[in-house]
C-alpha cells in the first residue's frame, strides 16, 4: 500500500478498526449459521 499523502493517526485507527470489524463479520456469520443448522 503506497501512501502518497500523510494520513492522520485517528483516520488510520478508524480504517483499521473498520477493516477488522468487516473481517470478523465475514468470518463469524458463516460459523454462526453452521452452528444454527
Amino acid at each position: 500500500m503506497i501512501m502518497t499523502y500523510p494520513i492522520p493517526r485517528h483516520a488510520m485507527v478508524f480504517l483499521c478498526a473498520l477493516f477488522l470489524e468487516i473481517c470478523l463479520s465475514f468470518f463469524m456469520v458463516p460459523m454462526s449459521q453452521d452452528k444454527r443448522s
